[in-house]
């Protein structure tokens, strides 16, 4: 038996600093993932915690990220997120008052 991860073994996760959600993913491979978000600017030098679901199939996982990225609005995907629901009609951009 192997540690290689299964095609059916995808992790839903969430990183932190402090208080607040940062950014939700899915991986295959956890760890490699997590090494590449740490050379992010982002990436909190303290306080920082992750939250790890799964493990689940792809589809799954990208329907768990998903939901977690438009509900929960992690502070890096904030931007994406205000893209969807405008192109939805649910927000539109108010020209400014002069």
């Amino acid at each position: 038996m192997t540690d290689e991860p299964t095609s059916r073994e995808v992790y839903v996760y969430r990183i932190y600093g402090g208080e607040t959600l940062l950014y939700v993913g899915q991986t295959r491979d956890l760890k490699k993932r997590l090494r590449s978000h740490q050379s992010k600017a982002w990436w909190p030098d303290e306080d920082s915690w992750v939250t790890v679901e799964g493990p689940y199939t792809r589809q799954v996982a990208l329907r768990e990220e998903s939901i977690a990225i438009r509900y929960e609005a992690p502070l890096m995907h904030r931007n994406e997120r205000a893209a969807i629901l405008r192109a939805e009609g649910a927000i539109r951009k108010i020209p400014p008052i002069l």
